[in-house]
């Protein structure tokens, strides 16, 4: 089911990304329409939020294979298939934004390094090394999402914020629950 699920998933995310481009506009004074330029720090806010969903997948299925407990293998199914979607949601908002602007395809050395310290762990730390990450890692994106919603410049991507901040929190509750701090 969970790679039925990511196939799903994975198909909606390249048909939102082969969609026709249709530019967002802003009219100006005289009435003439504009193309809507994206500021850095909504371009930024895009790029580390595709970041945390493509950290969260791969920590995910890692879970999946060498969880031993199946509370945090039900978490884990539950954290991949919410970046998925949130993914699949900051993608179908990409659409028209100038400059264009793509979701990362590959984790950052950041990221990178993060999966690998969980790849090493052995099988008695797994577990616990998975769920401490997720109390950092949803912490570190419910401060994110928060940030933009905040103080971000698009209303659109606001939205699709507002919804990521609240799986966030969420993810971050039920990290903690695991961790035996909630």
């Amino acid at each position: 089911m969970t790679k039925r699920m990511i196939a799903v998933v994975g198909a909606a995310v390249l048909a939102l990304a082969g969609a026709p481009s249709q530019a967002r506009t802003v009219e100006d004074p005289t009435g003439a329409m504009l193309p809507l330029v994206t500021s850095a720090a909504t371009v930024s806010y895009i790029q580390s939020a595709g970041q945390i969903d493509l950290f969260e997948i791969a920590a995910a299925k890692l879970a999946l294979q060498r969880s031993k407990r199946a509370d945090v293998q039900a978490f884990a199914v539950e954290v991949a298939r919410a970046h998925q979607d949130a993914a699949a949601r900051l993608q179908g908002e990409l659409i028209g934004l100038e400059p264009t602007i793509s979701l990362p395809a590959q984790l950052d050395a950041e990221h990178q390094a993060g999966l690998a310290a969980l790849e090493r762990a052995g099988e008695a730390d797994f577990d616990r090394l998975y769920i401490e990450g997720q109390v950092a890692a949803q912490h570190r994106a419910l401060k994110l999402h928060q940030a933009y919603v905040d103080g971000g410049d698009d209303s659109q991507i606001k939205t699709v914020a507002r919804g990521a901040a609240a799986m966030a929190a969420s993810h971050l509750e039920a990290a903690k629950t695991l961790s035996g701090r909630g």
